[in-house]
């Protein structure tokens, strides 16, 4: 509905009419862009607890920004697979407790350091895989509760060690997929 209302320019409106549905969960199936002005119509869901926008691949820091600006409990962006630093650095200064990307595979370092300073309380990478020391260095910094990453696949022991510091109370970890080749 929302796509369709893109194309005969009336998103805004229509975003902002889904808005006002008073239920607590707002799951949005299938949506896969979206504009800032759109972003920032469904940001303003407030009765809700959770806003799923997991049709979205891929935002740019313009959604970002008007996406942070949600005062829900949970915020889904579970569709989007990678993100770079300025959609980190904007998704970080959301507000609510839990943070979701459950199908991002990939992101830099700098993106890590600039997600991390989210507040909430449980920061959800679900299939990430770390492969890089300064990536785990940069997740062990996050100061909330629980962290979920997908994995980590190397040969360095040192990825475990910077995981291993992370201060929260929780981290998953999908054991399955970890490999690691000890030296002889």
């Amino acid at each position: 509905m929302i796509e369709a209302a893109c194309k005969a320019n009336k998103a805004k409106e229509v975003a902002y009419l889904v808005s006002k549905f008073g239920g607590n969960t707002l799951h949005l199936i299938n949506l896969t862009s979206i504009t800032p002005e759109v972003a920032e119509a469904l940001a303003k869901h407030k009765e809700g607890e959770s806003l799923y926008l997991d049709g979205l691949t891929t935002i740019d820091s313009g959604v970002a920004e008007a996406l942070a600006k949600y005062e829900g409990r949970t915020l889904y962006l579970d569709g989007l697979t990678t993100i770079d630093s300025g959609v980190a650095k904007a998704l970080a200064k959301y507000k609510g407790s839990w943070l979701s990307f459950d199908r991002l595979t990939s992101m830099d370092v700098n993106a890590v350091k600039a997600l991390v300073a989210y507040k909430g309380i449980f920061l959800n990478l679900g299939d990430l895989v770390v492969a890089d020391v300064n990536v785990a260095q940069a997740l062990a910094m996050y100061k909330g509760g629980t962290l979920n990453i997908g994995s980590f696949s190397s040969d360095d022991y040192k990825i475990a060690e910077a995981l291993a510091t992370f201060g929260g109370n929780r981290m998953h970890i999908s054991i399955a997929n970890i490999s690691y080749k000890k030296e002889v």
